[in-house]
């Protein structure tokens, strides 16, 4: 019979050890559970900085685009009007060699196709600038105020 209630005893106290242990099991829950929401809170920052960023990102490359669109207008503007200028000027030079008599007369007949042709090929190529890509602006820009040099000496040249 001891030995029934040395057996129960142990019994007893291995079920009293076990609750016992619950508890520590339901404080470690608890900071398992603290320690999750705290991870979605930051996670939850995280992505809302992560959506600020790229907000902010989103709007600098409308302005960057919008500063590029408007130097673009701008200079083809201002060719625009110094073409409209130079076309006076050939202009006053066709209707010069249509009075004009001998070597004058001869040297603007010889010199105005070129100057026309010349004239030609820089407003279109003046035209396919206003779709000239942020990449290829410089470079173009760059070979049409060549055209724009050698298109304007080749009319003063000419007068």
């Amino acid at each position: 019979m001891t030995r029934h209630i040395a057996s129960f005893t142990v019994i007893a106290l291995l079920f009293g050890l076990s609750v016992a242990c619950d508890k520590p099991g339901v404080t470690e829950q608890q900071q398992e559970s603290k320690a999750n929401e705290q991870a979605a809170k930051t996670r939850g920052e995280a992505e809302q900085q992560t959506q600020s960023a790229q907000a902010k990102a989103e709007r600098d490359i409308a302005q960057a685009r919008a500063d590029f669109d408007k130097s673009r207008e701008d200079y083809l503007h201002s060719r625009r009007v110094d073409l409209d200028d130079l076309d006076k000027t050939i202009a006053d030079l066709e209707a010069k060699a249509k009075i004009d008599k001998g070597k004058a007369k001869t040297e603007l007949d010889s010199r105005l196709p070129a100057i026309r042709a010349q004239r030609d090929t820089f407003a279109r190529h003046m035209q396919a600038l206003g779709t000239a890509t942020v990449d290829t602006w410089d470079t173009a820009k760059a070979n049409l105020d060549k055209e724009w040099e050698a298109l304007k000496s080749a009319v003063h040249s000419a007068s």
